[in-house]
């Protein structure tokens, strides 16, 4: 980068100013300012800079090289004022991570997402950066996992594809380059986001799967060019998203499991009935209340499940995963086990009562009517997660959940048992015997469904062990 300026103090005479990288600076450079006196470039003069620009660049400073020049007239050929320049030193500046730059990267790594840095500064600079914030570790072979931007105009994008599964750091990269770097990631499989702030990182934005504008620091064109803007340019907060996202998704499957597990059984009841020609077990107004209050509430809860602890320890789900993935234990099961014990309770009140008994229709239909809704209640505590079993998520993890299980309890019982409620529901009163045995029914599901989980964390556990 060149200025021009005019020195008031010096004749009005034109002066340029020039900053850039040590190595181009000294190959336009034809004498050096040392020590006050004015001498020329000598090669020896020339590595002894170079010497001390890595040196400071291996510390992690951001090294840039700055030259002067008198120009002789107004009018200067321009491919001459960036010419036969005077060398006059070095300067080296800090930019620190945050720390919780620091805490985010290592996040990154125990879940799987390969954080990679690409920048404009000297090979040394970049390295130490690395190190810092813990992208490459002092084992690590600096030929192996870097490259530099003068390596990357000699290779073609497939050829880069085939080295980005252990390349790190990109040094000295210009706009072309970082374009070229999402390219070949994309190519080999990656699902790639790209922070950038300035207007050069506008095409490498748009070619990522998510661009990434700083909404501080972060240019016009480039915010126009991003899928999202990063408010606080802090890349803690793109971890942090990444930590909601993954929470999101998990609680929309807990949502699917714990309706469609309901609503399936229900389907699964009044099929086998209608086929077997049985009394129907529901009526329409006790499905029309198992869907809106029973299923309503606790669903609404599980969406807003506070994220499992190690959800950012998991490595990331493949794009084309379908959302069903990983529950099939639960999806299938679940409601032929509650249809199951709902049509052999049913059919075993008719039996002991009289298939052609009113009072026994009824009191069959309040007892599975009340399975259903207590199995389902049951059901939603072991649905806060499908890795983790309720002892080690504790119980009071999600304390909306918990009020909406209680007050639907309350609900139930009192529908049950309430003369004005029994009739608009045809329901009949329960003895003590009748409220035991359709509790440790209810319990089924989510007997089946914690112990599911804990044969599978031993699986994990054993599986890490060997």
């Amino acid at each position: 980068m060149t200025t021009i300026h005019m020195n008031l103090n010096h004749n009005n005479k034109l002066e340029s100013y020039v900053k850039g990288a040590c190595e181009v600076i000294l190959d336009r450079c034809i004498n050096v300012l040392l020590d006050g006196k004015l001498l020329p470039l000598s090669d020896e003069v020339k590595a002894r800079i170079m010497i001390a620009n890595d040196q400071m660049a291996n510390k992690g400073l951001r090294v840039l090289a700055l030259a002067y020049k008198e120009l002789q007239e107004s009018r200067y050929p321009q491919e001459n004022i960036e010419n036969d320049l005077m060398f006059l030193g070095l300067v080296g500046m800090t930019d620190p991570p945050r720390k919780e730059a620091i805490d985010s990267i290592a996040q990154c790594k125990s879940s799987g997402i390969n954080v990679i840095m690409i920048t404009g500064d000297h090979e040394l600079t970049a390295a130490a950066v690395a190190r810092e914030i813990g992208i490459i570790d002092d084992t690590t072979s600096r030929d192996r996992v870097m490259i530099s931007g003068q390596d990357l105009e000699t290779i073609d994008v497939k050829t880069l594809s085939e080295k980005v599964d252990y390349l790190k750091v990109y040094s000295r990269v210009s706009p072309e380059h970082k374009l070229k770097i999402v390219q070949a990631l994309k190519n080999k499989g990656y699902i790639v986001a790209m922070t950038g702030d300035g207007i050069n990182d506008a095409p490498a934005l748009k070619a990522a799967d998510i661009g990434i504008a700083m909404g501080i620091t972060g240019s016009q064109v480039t915010k126009e060019s991003a899928s999202m803007i990063l408010a606080d340019d802090n890349f803690g907060t793109i971890v942090s998203a990444v930590k909601e996202g993954r929470r999101i998704f998990d609680n929309v499957k807990k949502y699917l499991v714990y309706l469609l597990s309901a609503n399936l059984s229900e389907i699964i009841i009044l099929a086998f009935s209608i086929m077997v020609g049985w009394p129907l077990p529901l009526l329409a107004k006790h499905i029309l209340y198992i869907n809106l209050a029973t299923d309503g509430s606790p669903a609404i809860a599980l969406g807003l499940e506070p994220h499992e602890p190690d959800i950012m320890k998991r490595k990331p789900r493949n794009p084309n995963e379908s959302i069903f993935f990983g529950i099939k234990k639960w999806l299938i099961p679940i409601p032929i086990i509650l249809a199951s014990i709902s049509l052999l309770l049913f059919a075993h009140i008719l039996q002991d009562n009289g298939w052609n008994s009113s009072f026994a229709v009824e009191k069959a239909r309040t007892m599975v009517f009340g399975l259903i809704v207590f199995f389902e209640l049951f059901f939603a505590l072991s649905c806060r997660s499908f890795t983790h079993t309720i002892n080690k998520l504790g119980f009071f993890g999600n304390k909306i959940l918990l009020y909406s299980l209680l007050g639907e309890s309350f609900a139930i019982v009192f529908i049950m048992n309430y003369p004005v409620m029994q009739r608009l529901f045809d329901f009949v009163s329960l003895q003590a015997a009748d409220w035991i045995l359709l509790l440790l029914l209810a319990t089924t599901g989510f007997v089946y469904s914690e112990t599911i989980k804990f044969i599978d964390s031993k699986k994990r556990g054993t599986s890490l062990l060997k």
